[in-house]
């Protein structure tokens, strides 16, 4: 994960490692989705994690249901909500991880990331558009179409994450792809800034999420496989 810009979090920092080690085994894994621009081998040793982050909680899904392919994460309405990216499912668990229910947004399927603005889920699914979602029922409540991804030939939306501050403090939200410029857009999915993929070097982003609470930020942390 790498910090790279001074200015929005919807996800679980430490859950989002549950990704990180997916794609490191991509080659070896059939359930996981990694970055085409550079693999890793199998040989490749998982790097001790930096001491920036204290862990306060982790667990995992697997132990619960069949949630092989875990994509997305997120905390929505008090819950934790999972994702896999080659399916419909949904998985909800409470705060300490014990399982509640799955479920299926309609319209909606292969979910990478979910993010949720403190009414509202908002999930990305390697498409075009983003879909606003009611915690309660699960319906689609509306349908955000940003601008076009650039700086790389992926031009779908693979990850998002919700920023308070953005807009004047209106809202809005980081978006992004695996090596693609990185756009913050507003609730109604207008631009509001850019950093190009030049400048971030990044090149198998997978998930994202907005720290206002370090020393130095606000600060966009995004895992890169």
């Amino acid at each position: 994960m790498k910090k790279i810009y001074k200015s929005v979090t919807s996800l679980a920092l430490g859950i989002l490692l549950m990704n990180t080690t997916n794609a490191q085994n991509s080659n070896v894994n059939a359930n996981s989705e990694a970055a085409p621009i550079s693999t890793p081998s199998a040989s490749i040793v998982m790097p001790s994690p930096n001491a920036l982050f204290d862990i306060q909680f982790s667990f995992f899904p697997e132990d619960s249901v069949p949630t092989t392919s875990i994509a997305g994460v997120g905390i929505v309405a008090g819950e934790i909500w999972v994702s896999k990216w080659n399916s419909a499912s949904l998985y909800r668990f409470t705060p300490t991880g014990s399982y509640i229910d799955s479920f299926v947004i309609a319209g909606v399927t292969g979910t990478r990331a979910i993010t949720f603005d403190g009414t509202n889920a908002w999930v990305s699914y390697n498409g075009t558009t983003i879909k606003k979602i009611n915690p309660v029922t699960h319906a689609v409540l509306g349908t955000v179409t940003p601008p076009a991804l650039t700086g790389s030939g992926n031009t779908t939306i693979r990850w998002i994450t919700f920023d308070p501050t953005a807009n004047g403090g209106a809202g809005g939200f980081w978006i992004g792809n695996w090596d693609t410029d990185i756009l913050q857009i507003s609730m109604t999915g207008s631009l509001l800034n850019t950093i190009s993929a030049g400048s971030h070097g990044l090149t198998g982003m997978y998930g994202a999420s907005f720290d206002n609470l370090s020393p130095g930020g606000p600060f966009v942390w995004v895992n890169n496989q």
